[in-house]
């Protein structure tokens, strides 16, 4: 991701052949894995107030701010919350249920069994 900073502000002679090494990077952020993982770690999130703050939301930014897959940035920069969000409600409800399944049953209903 520091390509994305110096990019157009360094200058790499001809001589390098660096140009077909830079095709190939800027072409994987427009690939649907680096999204997915973008994605995958948005959904990390312990709470949806760290979206704007959050890695995965600098570098879609970043991408659109450098015309690098400037319609995936867009996408991912207005679904980035709502992701999140689901994301956590579903670890949420995840944890209610398993907390339900191993509490201790009450006692007073067996008592009233007999």
């Amino acid at each position: 991701m520091e390509w994305l900073d110096l990019r157009k502000s360094v200058v790499i002679p001809d001589f390098y052949a660096a140009q077909e090494t830079i095709t190939k990077a800027e072409t994987h952020y427009t690939s649907q894995d680096f999204w997915d993982y973008l994605e995958d770690e948005l959904k990390k999130l312990k709470d949806e107030d760290q979206v704007k703050n959050s890695e995965p939301f600098k570098v879609a930014g970043k991408l659109k701010r450098s015309g690098i897959a400037v319609n995936q940035a867009e996408k991912f920069i207005k679904s980035s919350r709502r992701v999140a969000d689901d994301a956590i409600k579903q670890r949420n409800e995840t944890q209610e249920k398993w907390n339900n399944l191993l509490k201790p049953k009450d006692a007073n209903l067996e008592g009233d069994a007999e």
